[in-house]
């Protein structure tokens, strides 16, 4: 995830909401989730989702985006209609 600050990397932390970037590799693309834990050391993928339903996996920081990027993105979109 980038910071809009600074454009640097910004990893989320447990807690932290977030949204699985469109993917045909990727599971739940397009659903938001809760972040539940995060393992650097994990080969499948550090950052540990947990969705409404109870199912976990597991990303990589390239699958996932921030919640609150997203929203501000929306925001933008219905602003010009």
């Amino acid at each position: 995830m980038l910071s809009q600050r600074d454009d640097s990397f910004a990893p989320p932390s447990t807690g932290s909401r977030v949204r699985v970037r469109e993917s045909h590799r990727a599971p739940y693309a397009g659903h938001f989730g809760i972040v539940a834990g995060v393992d650097y050391g994990d080969s499948k993928g550090p950052f540990l989702v947990r969705f409404e339903d109870g199912i976990q996996f597991r990303y990589k920081a390239a699958e996932i985006e921030s919640a609150q990027e997203h929203r501000t993105v929306e925001t933008i979109h219905w602003g010009k209609l």
